[in-house]
């Protein structure tokens, strides 16, 4: 008698672990696939994408600006007396360091 107890109950609580479980699963699955995106949000994806890539492109990259900016970043990197000056050299034509350019 006692062993059929224990037998019930065992039973009873494996069926209530397994019925907790097959809910739990059915409710993950409700919560993760989520709906599919409606027609309207993917038009305006796309409207969205159109509008980012003609700004892009309406836009032009300005080379003379560029340059500059690129310059003034590298003299700033650049340490005193190690840097070539590109556009200035001695009177044979060779370059200088900044530092004889100072010293002249």
């Amino acid at each position: 008698m006692e062993l059929e107890l224990e037998l019930l109950n065992f039973l009873r609580m494996n069926c209530r672990k397994s019925l907790r479980r097959r809910q739990a699963l059915r409710l993950r699955a409700e919560f993760s696939s989520g709906p599919p995106p409606s027609a309207e949000r993917i038009v305006q994806r796309k409207d969205e994408q159109e509008r980012r890539r003609r700004e892009a492109l309406a836009s032009p990259i300005d080379l003379n600006m560029q340059s500059d900016v690129m310059t003034e970043f590298e003299e700033t990197l650049s340490q005193p007396g190690q840097r070539i000056q590109e556009d200035q050299g001695d009177s044979n034509g060779n370059l200088c360091t900044t530092q004889e350019l100072l010293d002249q």
